[in-house]
């Protein structure tokens, strides 16, 4: 397992998060692949991600010291996990986008495991809400034929390097000076 797993960590949580949250409220099911048109009453929810960037890079020569050797800082990657619900109806469309809204509102964080990073220090990866205003007249994706919304969140992790290099702690020295008087 190498640590550059940890997008795929991330995104296999929230699979798993969401998967939970509609089992237990019985308001939608998560569902693998891409946005199809769902069965009437039934709200379907297909988690995508639309971009990923790679948001900063070590430009001064910045080390990270671990277990007796120095890397290079982590590469800081973020990506928009766009959660996209269809129904056959209004109400169970919006129902099942406030109850992922409130739920990400209440458990914005979680772990990532045995990915975790240099300098993560909390052991924690946030999901962070895409704030923008509604399109006004935004027209429904073409083919589709039941409504449908996204919400975007912003999940950021960080990508270790594997150059390690040995680390040599300072050695006694001794100075020796003359004063001049």
């Amino acid at each position: 397992m190498s640590q550059y797993g940890i997008l795929r960590h991330c995104y296999e949580t929230l699979f798993g998060i969401l998967s939970e949250v509609g089992s237990s409220t019985g308001l939608f099911d998560v569902r693998g692949g891409v946005p199809a048109a769902a069965a009437p009453e039934a709200a379907g929810v297909f988690l995508i991600v639309t971009d990923v960037a790679q948001v900063s890079q070590d430009k001064n020569g910045e080390k990270v010291f671990v277990d007796e050797k120095t890397y290079p800082a982590p590469t800081y990657v973020a990506f928009i996990a766009a959660v996209t619900v269809i129904s056959g109806t209004y109400p169970a469309l919006l129902e099942a986008a406030g109850c992922i809204i409130r739920y990400f509102k209440d458990h914005n964080t979680f772990s990532p495991g045995d990915y975790n990073w240099h300098g993560n220090s909390n052991d924690t990866v946030y999901i962070e809400p895409v704030i923008r205003e509604p399109i006004v007249n935004r027209p429904l994706p073409a083919g589709q034929a039941f409504p449908a919304v996204t919400i975007e969140y912003r999940i950021e992790a960080a990508v270790n390097s594997e150059k390690g290099g040995e680390f040599r702690r300072v050695q006694k020295t001794d100075i020796r000076s003359k004063t001049v008087e």
